[in-house]
């Protein structure tokens, strides 16, 4: 899902941009130049800063589903226990998800060859959501395609691959036919974006069939939130990575949005994560058809080829749009 990005700290930069117009500033003022050096050594010693995001797998709140959330770390030559280590330590203070890993449970080794990350651990073996956390984890960097997992040097399984499936709809009606294909939707819960795995009919066009699904919304006794009806998908167009996305509101949605009421935002996400799940797309553009300006300024969603956003922990205090 989403992948190892290393990048200068966006403090640093920040800071050279503040220095550089302070530095003008005196220079025109006619300052003494040495608080010119003592700014730009300050800034020397910010610029090295490496930082790395990763997507670790918690819980919701009441432990049905696994929630991927975006969190920065230090970079390391040993990313993979650092991402461990943040999923153990668990969601943030204040945080609407709960651990998915027990606090207890305590890390001794990794190590990756051959694509193949091996886990030792200390304690007592945890459920099936913990171990799938920690592969999600672990599978989400580069370079690791199996996660082999021991305690106190017993190994449990064999070297584990990604699960197909995360979070797998269960009480779907049976089509009768095993002509079906998995896809993966992103619905809400209190905020944070959740995927489910669903079957749907083979198809020629699984992106178009996914985003049909998703408007369907999630089952419901899933305790998720979907789309509000009122949503017609007009067209899906696929070109040079981009999906292009065509859609109406209908005047009660527009109504809503012309007054503050309701906006789009907290869909558009669901949506681009939705179809980025295809390697076909990378990004998502929204057209929104027949909107009045007002309700253009509600949807809060430009239209331009947008790539996935950061997985933001929501927390407790987070008012939901929808």
């Amino acid at each position: 899902m989403a992948q190892l990005v290393r990048h200068q700290g966006r403090l640093g930069w920040a800071i050279l941009v503040a220095a550089a117009l302070i530095t003008g500033y005196i220079a025109m003022r006619g300052e003494i130049f040495s608080r010119v050096s003592q700014s730009l050594s300050v800034i020397s010693s910010i610029l090295p800063l490496r930082t790395a995001t990763v997507t670790l797998y918690f819980t919701d709140a009441e432990g049905r589903y696994l929630v991927p959330v975006s969190r920065f770390i230090k970079a390391s030559s040993n990313i993979e226990r650092v991402a461990l280590e943040e999923l153990i330590r668990g969601p943030e203070r204040g945080s609407v998800l709960a651990p998915s890993v027990p606090r207890e449970q305590t890390l001794r080794s990794v190590a990756v060859r051959s694509g193949i990350a091996y886990v030792e651990l200390g304690g007592y073996q945890v459920g099936d959501m913990a171990k799938k956390a920690m592969i999600h984890t672990l599978t989400d960097l580069p370079g690791i395609r199996q996660v082999m997992l021991s305690w106190d040097d017993k190994e449990t399984e064999g070297a584990l691959s990604r699960p197909r499936c995360i979070n797998a709809e269960k009480h779907q009606a049976s089509t009768g036919s095993d002509n079906t294909r998995p896809v993966i939707l992103y619905f809400l819960s209190q905020g944070n974006l959740v995927p489910v795995t669903r079957k749907v009919g083979v198809t020629e066009d699984l992106p178009l069939a996914a985003l049909q699904e998703f408007l369907n919304g999630p089952l419901p006794d899933g305790g998720l939130t979907g789309p509000p009806s009122g949503i017609q998908l007009l067209n899906l167009h696929v070109a040079n990575g981009v999906a292009h996305v065509r859609l109406r509101f209908d005047e009660q949605l527009q109504s809503l949005m012309e007054r503050g009421v309701w906006n789009f935002y907290p869909y558009h996400s669901a949506v681009i994560y939705t179809l980025t799940e295809f390697p076909q797309i990378r990004r998502v553009q929204f057209d929104f058809v027949g909107l009045t300006p007002e309700a253009v300024a509600g949807c809060q969603t430009p239209s331009i080829p947008l790539a996935r956003p950061m997985l933001r922990e929501r927390k407790k205090v987070w008012l939901n749009d929808c």
